[in-house]
């Protein structure tokens, strides 16, 4: 899976969780810029993004992150087989 997948798959669990299209996100899209995005909705990100890939997102990452390509990096080291 190329990182272009996942961050496309992640916009989709954005979309869900948000329950809104969000044309708008890309890899330099940061939390101040999604109308919504705040502790309790990064909670059922990081939940959803977890079930979506079947990984688990390691408690020290929750917040380690500045953008969307931040996250799918983080994303993209824990699925199986990655090599980061």
């Amino acid at each position: 899976m190329t990182d272009d997948d996942i961050a496309a798959e992640l916009i989709g669990v954005f979309e869900q969780v948000f329950g809104r299209s969000m044309p708008e996100l890309c890899r330099d899209t940061t939390p101040s810029q999604v109308d919504g995005w705040n502790s309790l909705r990064h909670a059922e990100l990081i939940m959803s993004i977890e079930e979506h890939f079947g990984i688990e997102y390691p408690e020290d990452k929750y917040l380690d992150f500045e953008t969307l390509g931040d996250i799918a990096d983080i994303v993209a080291a824990l699925l199986p087989g990655a090599t980061r």
